[in-house]
């Protein structure tokens, strides 16, 4: 007998979501990737993840071999959008503007990025923090030559944690906590990696915000905001700010290292989530429905360049034309050897259906936005 087990309490008591098995999934770097994926649920910690069996594994070692983070843009960093005006920012910019407004670190410590990538973070917060040092872990050495470079020698780690040979004041998991399929041991090792009352900077997607999440074939855990606080409760943390405006998506919190944690986090039940992300999985599996009725009719665009629109590109690709978005540093590309315009370009028929894969509440305020480029939008089903 398979028996599942959850991979952060060890817990078999799991619940099955069979019916998202039919759906097709995507990379974190925005690829389209196959069906087939397994979502569960533990019934004792209450978290929603994939099952971390061999083919799982095996799927994340395929993708991660070419993983190319931010592709679309060249490298440049994803940003976050205000819905109703357009404008744009980095959204490591965002994270440490938050950091600075609400006076939460020192002027002056030692800051880790764990899973720093090419050093977005650490080129954002050196920035605003000048007096701070800063150093970035990865898994490969990859960026080592890049981040050394910028920086002080020595401030790149990479393979395992236990190869940290000093404590920080800060350390960082920006959209990295998701990926690990043992986060509560690696939690175990950043504590032990940080200074009393030391920080930790955290930011994972959360799924009861964006559906899409769990499409993402390469995130172990899908996360809300109350099982990352549980979470990090457990493992010595006590949350003490969160970033609530901006980046709507994401559960980004700041906890710090304690000895005394006496505070009990709230948490949802399990009959809850479930209804949850099966309606969750219901939507999504409207909206294939819906993108297919669409493409036996005429082509279409689609409005973005990111984890939904590559999802689309994986199963829809021929009746897709084109793309819209408004990163400029996107405008002017090709995803999937299709063009990637701006919403106001002549060089799309502005008659021709576009596609807006969103929640329902984010794309019908990305459709008020469109009307000034008399933009066709097809807004998706409401989740019931």
């Amino acid at each position: 007998m398979n028996i599942k087990t959850c991979h952060l309490c060890h817990a078999n008591d799991i619940y099955v979501f069979y019916n998202f098995s039919s759906l097709y999934q995507v990379t974190s770097d925005c690829k389209p990737w196959h069906l087939g994926g397994e979502l569960i649920l533990c019934n004792q910690c209450h978290t929603v993840q994939k099952t971390s069996n061999e083919n799982f594994q095996a799927d994340i070692n395929t993708i991660y071999q070419k993983y190319d983070i931010y592709h679309q843009s060249k490298g440049n960093e994803q940003r976050g959008f205000d819905q109703l005006t357009g404008v744009s920012s980095g959204r490591t910019q965002l994270i440490v503007k938050w950091l600075l407004n609400n006076d939460l670190l020192a002027d002056s410590g030692h800051m880790l990025d764990i899973g720093c990538g090419s050093g977005n973070l650490l080129d954002s917060f050196s920035s605003a923090y000048p007096q701070w040092q800063v150093s970035g872990f990865e898994i490969n050495d990859k960026h080592r030559i890049t981040i050394e470079n910028k920086y002080q020698k020595n401030s790149f780690y990479c393979g395992s944690l236990d190869t940290i040979d000093r404590k920080f004041n800060l350390i960082a998991l920006i959209h990295t906590l998701e990926h690990i399929s043992s986060p509560s041991e690696t939690l175990t090792h950043i504590y032990s990696k940080l200074v009393n009352n030391g920080r930790l900077l955290i930011a994972v997607p959360n799924f009861t915000k964006n559906p899409f999440d769990l499409l993402i074939a390469d995130h172990c855990t899908h996360f809300t905001q109350d099982t990352l606080v549980k979470l990090l409760h457990k493992n010595g943390f006590m949350v003490i700010n969160q970033l609530k405006e901006e980046l709507t998506k994401e559960v980004i919190l700041i906890a710090e290292k304690t000895s005394n944690n006496n505070v009990t986090p709230k948490t949802v039940t399990s009959e809850a989530l479930t209804g949850i992300v099966n309606k969750q999985i219901d939507w999504l599996t409207k909206i294939t429905k819906q993108t297919h009725l669409l493409g036996k009719k005429e082509k279409f665009g689609v409005f973005g360049t990111a984890i939904a629109a590559n999802w689309l590109l994986g199963f829809e690709s021929e009746h897709i034309a084109f793309f819209l978005d408004e990163d400029p540093n996107r405008i002017n590309t090709q995803l999937g050897n299709k063009p990637v315009y701006h919403p106001s370009d002549h060089a799309f028929d502005h008659s021709i259906p576009i596609l807006l894969p969103f929640p329902p509440s984010v794309a019908k305020e990305i459709a008020q936005r469109l009307k000034l480029h008399h933009i066709n939008c097809v807004l998706p089903p409401d989740i019931l």
